[in-house]
């Protein structure tokens, strides 16, 4: 409770994870999934990184997405406007060593990995490539939403990136044994 007795609410916070660790012993009051619903991004984020079994502990705050690779391996995979305004055209994923920092960063183009797609409309009678746009303050994708096989090709992209860091630090390991038996 804060100074006036009042509880102190916590801001939601998604996660696949049941448990919530406190460091402090505040008194504070959890906000109940049915009040705590995730914001358009998150919930895009939910449909490509949802069922990732790379990803794990996955928590979803902002426009972003972070989560624990292996050991002090993390990543974060974000929504992030890259020349124009309140325009998302594609998702950067950054790989992250907790003790480290940044190690790499990519952006995957949700044209390169989408294409252009036909919809049912006249302005567009070649397609649209597919992009997020904020318009009126309300977040959407422009002209074609994705299907479940879209989702499903940039949940292989995402994972195809995420995959090499995991490789790359078995192979450390591996290399690590190796050099430790030749001593």
């Amino acid at each position: 409770m804060d100074s006036t007795g009042d509880f102190i609410r916590l801001p939601c916070v998604h996660t696949d994870s049941p448990h919530l660790y406190l460091e402090n012993s505040w008194d504070v009051e959890i906000i109940p999934e049915k009040r705590c619903r995730m914001t358009f991004f998150q919930s895009e984020l939910e449909k490509i990184l949802g069922k990732s079994s790379l990803l794990k502990n996955k928590k979803y705050l902002g426009k972003c997405c972070y989560g624990i690779l292996d050991g002090d391996i993390r990543a974060k995979v974000e929504f992030k406007d890259r020349q124009v305004a309140d325009n998302y055209s594609g998702i950067w994923v950054t790989i992250l060593n907790r003790k480290e920092g940044p190690l790499d960063t990519v952006y995957l183009s949700f044209s390169e990995i989408l294409g252009k797609k036909q919809v049912n409309n006249p302005n567009f009678r070649e397609g649209v490539i597919p992009h997020i746009w904020t318009n009126e303050g309300k977040d959407q994708w422009y002209a074609y939403q994705p299907v479940k096989s879209d989702y499903r090709k940039l949940t292989e992209k995402v994972e195809d990136y995420l995959s090499v860091f995991l490789e790359m630090d078995i192979t450390e390991e591996m290399q690590e044994g190796a050099e430790q038996k030749l001593i």
